[in-house]
């Protein structure tokens, strides 16, 4: 079992911290517009560590359960 402070290293680390969403949505699609990104690859969410907003790839359940890769939502 993996101990808090390494999840919360997993979560936060190396990520961009933003204040607000719509900063964050911002930060998405310049990561997107300037090819760095695939439009659909990446979301926005609230670091339940943090309480700042990420970027980052969905989990794999996520993915799993709304088909994101086939296309389907």
């Amino acid at each position: 079992m993996a101990s808090k402070r390494r999840i919360r290293r997993k979560a936060c680390e190396g990520k961009r911290q933003h204040e607000t969403r719509p900063e964050a949505n911002f930060h998405k699609m310049m990561l997107i517009n300037n090819h760095l990104a695939d439009p659909g690859s990446l979301w926005v969410y609230r670091c339940d560590f943090c309480k700042k907003w990420h970027v980052g790839h969905p989990p794999a359940k996520l993915l799993a359960k709304h088909n994101f890769h086939s296309g389907k939502s």
